[in-house]
């Protein structure tokens, strides 16, 4: 599991179209 700041949460959909994987473990840990 991902610990991640809120700023992480609130901006995990600009890694999405380059880190597909990464904003996916963004997405689980904020949602």
């Amino acid at each position: 599991d991902w610990v991640l700041p809120s700023p992480a949460c609130a901006t995990w959909h600009a890694d999405s179209e380059t880190r597909p994987g990464f904003s996916i473990s963004l997405v689980a840990t904020c949602s």
